[in-house]
């Protein structure tokens, strides 16, 4: 399982022009990202639940497993992280 383990696409509501986990949506074609105002949400809420009707959540998006994003693989970075942190004293 991973942290995009659902499988499913994410509407990802951003603050503002830096935000990570937008990228992140994109790059992969997880799912919608807009900006955290009705203007915003409420078409991306429609044209998914569009989708979705039709069933085309899979043939619109990128569903499936992301290994750079597993548990194991997140938890090894971590992992390296500290211990480099540690002994870099």
């Amino acid at each position: 399982m991973n942290t995009f383990g659902a499988r499913r696409p994410i509407l990802g509501i951003k603050f503002d022009k830096k935000d990570i986990m937008a990228k992140v949506i994109r790059e992969h074609n997880r799912g919608f990202v807009v900006y955290n105002n009705t203007e915003s949400i409420i078409p991306a809420l429609k044209e998914m639940h569009n989708l979705w009707q039709k069933g085309k959540f899979e043939s619109h998006f990128d569903l499936g497993e992301l290994k750079e994003y597993s548990w194991d693989i997140l938890a090894e970075n971590l992992k390296k992280t500290i211990e480099k942190v540690i002994f870099s004293n």
